[in-house]
Formats: C-alpha cells, sequence, structure tokens
C-alpha cells in the first residue's frame, strides 16, 4: 500500500477493549500515553488470539470471553527497526476479563478512562474508545466516519457513512464465544 511516496505495509494488531465500573481499562508505558491494551499478531495467530494474549501478558488478567466489535485503521508510522513505513490494522475485541489488573511486561502502569478522566490517549486510542461508545450508544463525542471525517449517527443501523458508504459493525450481543 502507498501513502503519498511512502510505501507501506500492514501490522496486524489484535486489541481488547475491558469495560469496568471504573471506566475502560487502558495500559501505560515509560512515556506518560495510555493505549488500549492488545499488540502485534504473531504469524499465524488470529487476532482475537493476540488481543487475548497480550491483555493477558499485559495485565495479568483472566479472559472469560471475547466478542468482535469492528477493525481500525490508524496511520502510518516510521518503524523505528528500520523496516520503512507502517499502519496498524486492528480488529477490536470486547474482552471479559476477571482478576485486578497489574502492570506487567512493557506495561508500567494501568488506569481506566471515562468520560471525566483527564488520561493521555494515543490517538488511534481515543478514536477506538469513540467508536466504541458510539456503537455502544454512550458515546461522550460526536462520531465522524474514519474514512472521510463525515458526521456518523450511532442509533443508524449498519452504521454506514451517508457520504463515502464505510461500513461500521455494530456490537453484534448474540454473538459471543467462550474461549476453550
Amino acid at each position: 500500500m502507498k501513502f503519498g511516496d511512502i510505501k507501506l505495509y500492514n501490522r496486524r494488531r489484535g486489541t481488547a477493549i475491558v469495560v469496568t465500573d471504573e471506566g475502560i481499562l487502558v495500559v501505560g508505558g515509560r512515556r506518560n500515553l495510555y493505549m488500549l491494551p492488545g499488540g502485534a499478531a504473531n504469524k499465524h495467530e488470529s487476532r482475537r488470539k493476540a488481543a487475548i494474549r497480550e491483555l493477558q501478558e499485559e495485565t495479568g488478567l483472566k479472559v472469560l470471553e471475547s466478542t468482535y466489535l469492528f477493525s481500525y485503521k490508524g496511520g502510518p508510522h516510521r518503524d523505528c527497526k528500520g523496516r520503512g513505513h507502517f499502519r496498524d490494522c486492528h480488529k477490536v475485541f470486547l474482552i471479559k476479563a476477571e482478576g485486578a489488573p497489574k502492570p506487567q511486561k512493557e506495561v508500567k502502569r494501568v488506569a481506566f478512562f471515562n468520560k471525566d478522566s483527564n488520561l493521555r490517549l494515543s490517538h488511534s486510542t481515543r478514536e477506538m474508545i469513540e467508536m466504541f461508545l458510539a456503537i455502544k450508544g454512550t458515546g461522550f463525542a460526536a462520531l465522524k466516519c474514519l474514512n472521510c471525517g463525515a458526521p456518523l449517527n450511532p442509533n443508524d443501523y449498519p452504521l454506514k457513512c451517508p457520504f463515502c458508504g464505510y461500513y461500521y459493525q455494530k456490537i453484534p450481543t448474540h454473538q459471543k464465544d467462550s474461549n476453550k
């Protein structure tokens, strides 16, 4: 894929949204920037399995079930390993988990994001949380199409941009799966 004159490769990522009474679980590294738990999928690993594995590795939570929510493509980034530029291609899952999250591995902090929090979120994390809240019907900001920026109505089903036709999947409440 090309972005202007820059050749991009897609990095497959599994991303977890864990909703608690305190808010949506986010994790932070050394910088004071918070992100949704998750990470790159290994070769031959599904992004669902990557999201579950990364959540367990980063927070110690035990996953009970997961539900696919939507796909999200982030903006272009420069690869720090010298492989060029990439774009994160997330599959985002609503994860039900048990336990108390504790920072592990590269994660230095865990926190909970809600509409009143002042946490510094990455751009991609903020957009994915806004999409989730809009789909859920409890959004705190106007939902905009990630493809063209046009306003969307979260009460429409299916959620589809009236200008560019980009499609967003609502939460399939009847399609939950348990992780065996």
